[in-house]
């Protein structure tokens, strides 16, 4: 492209050009320098290693988004709208496929496109000021789209098969004794669910070995039940706040990218309790029985701006571990623990918490010995 501009005297286009990429190429490091922010897995190095800002995300909204400016000067009306909009929907496929890969939080998503539109911005203002030049459009889209074909077609010729190991999923499956997981080999597990952004949310208070149908039907036989299906029935029951709790849809909870492996519900009256269990790369005992982590949380109608009435966390995550800890007390063998409290008190809302760190072991008594 600097080619192409320089070659027909658009110098100043040239000039923006070129300050948008290094601009954008300079800004993205040196955040990844200050912030330290690291990704959802470890796969690059240097100054790469770190997430925030997703530089694919900010230098393709750079780029594109200053091409659309310099090829819009000029054009009205449907072709305009048709520029933009390919811009935003070559952007986001780039973004998502960042998080898809998990290359990156949807939080560094987001702020490379925040970033790199801010800084397009701020330098199609500044190049708009004076009178236009004479762009070659056609020029300059043929010389993209040859660009993106021969160079897009090169690279995935060339480093399709590293990309697919690199970008492969990595889990290292590894085993514990159940006295070593009893004892201290649970406090290596996670404390706290981390979502698809990278945030910390509701603490895990629940560690289970063995198979999560087996879990699931002992509850079922205690009045668990699997979550309502989504239908619009469902999802028109939040209009309602005489619809009881029991019918509302239970939205879907990731934990470090894994979907859950058991969700099950126990309502009564104005008041449910979601219990979900996600599995780890944690195998415990001479059988290797799979361990899960999970949380069971405590949920209540909560009308919000008098439209809907959805069922939210009330943060109250004691009373029902204790109710789940003395249902399983009869089947299965089950143990407390407790976190420290300096890993108890980092939660978002500490004031809306109410978890004074136990967490609950569990296994059946005949997949593991008790002793």
């Amino acid at each position: 492209m600097p080619i192409v501009l320089v070659g027909k005297r658009c110098y100043r286009a040239a000039t923006f050009w070129a300050l948008a990429v290094l601009g954008g190429l300079l800004g993205v490091q040196l955040l990844k320098w200050t912030l330290h922010l690291p990704r959802p897995v470890s796969i690059y190095h240097g100054a790469a290693a770190y997430g925030f800002p997703s530089g694919h995300s900010t230098m393709s909204v750079v780029l594109y988004g200053f091409l659309a400016i310099l090829l819009a000067r000029g054009v009205t009306g449907t072709r305009r709208w048709g520029l933009f909009s390919s811009v935003v929907v070559i952007t986001f496929a780039i973004g998502l496929s960042r998080v898809y890969l998990g290359a990156h939080w949807l939080s560094d998503v987001l702020g490379g496109l925040f970033i790199g539109t801010s800084w397009a911005a701020l330098l199609g203002i500044a190049y708009l000021r004076k009178p236009a030049e004479n762009i070659p459009r056609r020029a300059l889209g043929v010389v993209v789209a040859l660009v993106i074909v021969f160079d897009g077609g090169w690279h995935l010729a060339r480093c399709h098969d590293r990309d697919l190991a690199l970008y492969a999923p990595r889990h290292v499956a590894r085993t514990m004794q159940l006295a070593a997981w009893r004892v201290d080999g649970w406090h290596a597990l996670p404390a706290w669910r981390i979502d698809m952004e990278g945030d910390r949310e509701q603490p895990l208070t629940i560690q289970w070995a063995g198979a999560p149908d087996d879990l699931a039907r002992y509850l079922k036989g205690r009045g668990w039940r699997p979550t309502p299906p989504w239908s619009p029935k469902n999802v028109l029951a939040t209009l309602s706040p005489a619809a009881p709790i029991e019918i509302l849809p239970v939205l879907p909870r990731f934990h470090a990218g894994r979907a859950e492996r058991l969700r099950l519900v126990h309502s009564d009256r104005d008041r449910r309790w979601v219990l979900r269990l996600w599995p780890t790369d944690v195998h415990v005992g001479k059988q290797a029985l799979p361990l899960f982590v999970g949380t069971i949380e405590d949920q209540q109608r909560r009308h919000v701006a008098g439209l809907i009435s959805p069922a939210v966390d009330t943060g109250d995550y004691d009373r029902p571990l204790d109710a789940l800890e003395r249902t399983l007390h009869d089947r299965f063998i089950v143990r407390w623990v407790r976190r420290r409290n300096h890993l108890i008190h980092v939660y978002r809302e500490p004031s809306r918490l109410r978890w004074r760190g136990d967490v609950l072991l569990a296994w059946k008594k005949t997949a593991l010995s008790s002793k």
